[in-house]
């Protein structure tokens, strides 16, 4: 993680940010890795793996879970291929409700 830290200092893109939080996702640091996949989608909020990794860390945890939900936020899709499907989804699921 220091050289992730390091290519950081240098240059912030929302890469290094992901994959340092993968880092300490692993280390069972989800608060970390959470603020770290937070800062990448600050960086560009259409950088998909950031919005993927974010949800993936929510939802392991019960108690984040119900506070956040990231991948439904409009822009984690708009723009994207899969925008549609994904809408298309989200609107089959509350209609069965």
């Amino acid at each position: 993680m220091a050289v992730l830290d390091k290519v950081i200092q240098k240059k912030p893109t929302p890469e290094p940010y992901v994959r340092r939080g993968a880092c300490k996702k692993e280390l069972k640091d989800n608060a970390g890795a959470q603020a770290d996949y937070e800062q990448a989608i600050k960086l560009d909020a259409k950088y998909a793996p950031a919005y993927l990794y974010l949800g993936d860390t929510c939802t392991s945890s019960r108690r984040t879970r119900r506070r956040s939900r990231p991948w439904r936020r409009p822009e984690a899709r708009a723009g994207t291929p899969i925008a549609s499907q994904a809408e298309q989804t989200l609107a089959a699921i509350q209609r069965k409700k």
